[in-house]
C-alpha cells in the first residue's frame, strides 16, 4: 500500500531499477489483463476503484483476445488505462495507429484514458501524470 511520500519514493526506485523484458517480442495484452484481474481479486485490499495500467508498443499478438479479457474485467468493474510507448504509434496493419488501437480495443471502463510518449525519457513524467489523473479522478 502506498500511503506516505517514502512509500512512493521506494516504489518509484523499484520501478526505475527494472529492466525492460523482451522474452519473445510478442505482445500479450489479454494475458496481462487476465493476470491483473486475478491479482486484484485475490488480495486483501479493497478499494473504491480498481485500475489496471497497460503499457505497450503494439497490438495483442499472443494469448487470449483483448475483448475476452475486457469482458472478464468489466464484470468486476475494473478500469483499464493505457500508456503507449515510443516508436509504437505507427500503422502496422491497416490505417489505425497503435494509439487508435489502444483507444478502440484496450482502454475501457469509467474514467479510462491513454497517454502517448515520444521517447523513453518521457516515461517518468508520463507515469507521474498517469498517477495524478488516476488519483484525482472522481465519479
Amino acid at each position: 500500500m502506498l500511503e506516505t511520500p517514502q512509500d512512493f519514493e521506494r516504489f518509484a526506485n523499484a520501478i526505475d531499477g527494472l529492466a525492460l523484458a523482451r522474452p519473445n517480442r510478442e505482445t500479450a495484452i489479454g494475458t496481462a489483463l487476465i493476470f491483473s484481474n486475478g491479482l486484484l481479486n485475490s488480495n486483501s485490499y479493497r478499494a473504491n476503484r480498481q485500475v489496471v495500467d497497460i503499457s505497450g508498443n503494439g497490438r495483442n499478438s499472443d494469448g487470449p483476445a483483448v475483448s475476452e479479457a475486457l469482458a472478464v474485467l468489466s464484470e468486476n468493474d475494473i478500469t483499464i488505462n493505457g500508456l503507449i510507448l515510443p516508436a509504437a504509434d505507427r500503422a502496422s496493419d491497416g490505417d489505425d495507429t497503435i494509439s487508435d488501437y489502444f483507444w478502440q480495443e484496450v482502454v475501457a471502463g469509467e474514467g479510462s484514458f491513454a497517454l502517448s510518449i515520444e521517447s523513453h525519457q518521457q516515461y517518468t513524467e508520463a507515469i507521474l501524470r498517469k498517477l495524478v489523473l488516476e488519483v484525482a479522478w472522481n465519479e
